[in-house]
């Protein structure tokens, strides 16, 4: 009796490390599958800057989904109408330049929302004078239907003048 007790014990001991072990490879799939994601979303990030280099404001709207937000000048604008509106006079300087890096991304489990941070840098020339203004940025993004990534939310700090 005592042995088919044990004999019990012990097959109830192996399970359970085995339920363990497949939890622990499928925990380390799931975290292989994310960290590749995070690295296609730093790179839809530089995809997204590079289509601005080319496109200007073209290229600054259709990187965001269609209900994107971009919270700019203490006011939030939302969808395409609305961050054309307030990006219309930026992008009319025509010595406006605008550049950025993300250094970091992190994305959720479920791999369909994640976010990028890194610094950007604007340039334009006032009365002949060329202004720079830098900071850091946060881009919120939603995988769409089709894989590709889409802003979702976009806000940058700029650096304070000490």
């Amino acid at each position: 009796m005592f042995r088919r007790i044990s004999l019990a014990l012990a097959l109830c001991v192996l399970a359970a490390c085995s339920d363990a072990a497949s939890d622990g490879a499928e925990a380390a799939r799931v975290e292989e599958t994310v960290r590749g994601l995070e690295a296609e979303l730093i790179e839809a990030d530089r995809r997204f800057a590079a289509s601005v280099q080319r496109s200007g404001l073209a290229g600054w709207i259709t990187g965001f989904a269609p209900s994107g937000r971009m919270i700019a000048g203490g006011q939030s604008h939302v969808g395409p109408e609305g961050i054309r509106r307030a990006m219309l006079p930026v992008f009319a300087d025509t010595s406006f330049t605008i550049s950025w890096d993300p250094n970091y991304a992190e994305v959720a489990a479920s791999g369909d929302m994640g976010y990028t941070v890194g610094r950007y840098e604007q340039r334009s020339r006032v009365d002949g004078v060329t202004v720079m203004n830098s900071g850091t940025y946060l881009t919120v993004w939603r995988r769409q239907d089709d894989g590709s990534w889409k802003v979702k939310a976009d806000i940058g700090n700029p650096d304070t003048a000490d």
